[in-house]
């Protein structure tokens, strides 16, 4: 019989607009096995980015850009270009398409009932096919839906998942060597993640914190449950430069762990900025 344990995870959160005190401090348990996560890896492609919707989503294609109005409920916010943060409470964003130079080749819209994106078409292929999200004169940078409190429960009643987008951009990446340490305790929230996944589930990122450092996970999109935010799943999106990292005098650099999909920027302590 495997043993389990009991792991105390202790995540800093924070009140809106960033502002700190005893109580913004939360420790949760979770039960853990001996039980080692199997790596999961997407099959990888250059011809299409997507980012799921919400049942209930409006959609609208007008040439090389898609409109999008959520559902009641919830929100679409971000980070543009100048670090600034944008919540869309209502009104509509929108996704752009463009095949980026010197790549050549198509780089259309996409709807489908679940998901929005871009994609090539497979006689013109466009290795750097991408997609800009805005909302009005907003570009972002980084990108997130927001899910109401009554979306039904997925897999972290035990875990707690960043939700605030102050405190997603003030914490520091995550490197390596916390990776490495917490690799058990990060291999078991991936086990409560992929609890009942089938190949071929839509995959999103939800930002995470572990010992005040910060990362995207990779998880099944039917996981996703109510006061969270996602974004693309970015293993799966267009070319190598759709997910990118910048900053520190250039030294920041984009990182993909095997471990159950984790995304994070390393070579860098402080002012890395993530696009997407």
């Amino acid at each position: 019989m495997a043993k389990h344990i009991l792991l105390s995870i202790i995540i800093l959160s924070m009140l809106l607009f960033g502002c700190y005190s005893e109580g913004d401090i939360k420790s949760k348990t979770m039960h853990v096995s001996e039980k080692t996560s199997k790596s999961r890896v997407s099959p990888s492609t250059d011809t299409i980015v997507g980012l799921p919707l919400p049942v209930g989503s409006q959609t609208s294609i007008d040439g090389n850009n898609i409109n999008i109005q959520l559902p009641t409920g919830y929100r679409f916010g971000g980070i543009d270009y100048e670090g600034n943060i944008h919540m869309i409470s209502s009104g509509s964003s929108t996704v752009t398409c463009n095949c980026i130079t010197p790549s050549t080749g198509s780089c259309a819209p996409f709807e489908t009932s679940s998901q929005v994106g871009c994609a090539s078409e497979k006689d013109k292929i466009c290795n750097n096919c991408e997609m800009t999200v805005s909302s009005g004169l907003v570009v972002f940078r980084e990108y997130y839906i927001f899910t109401p409190t009554s979306f039904m429960p997925g897999f972290a009643d035990d875990v707690l998942i960043i939700n605030n987008l102050h405190l997603w951009d003030q914490l520091p990446w995550a490197n390596e060597e916390l990776i490495d340490n917490n690799e058990q305790l990060l291999s078991e929230i991936f086990d409560f993640a992929y609890d009942g996944y089938v190949e071929g589930d839509l995959l999103v990122s939800i930002p995470v914190a572990i010992d005040s450092s910060r990362f995207l996970m990779e998880v099944p999109y039917g996981s996703v449950e109510e006061n969270m935010m996602y974004t693309i799943n970015l293993s799966d999106a267009a070319g190598e430069t759709t997910a990118r990292c910048s900053g520190c005098d250039g030294d920041c650099k984009f990182a993909s762990y095997r471990l159950g999909q984790i995304r994070t920027c390393i070579n860098c302590n402080s002012g890395c900025t993530l696009s997407f």
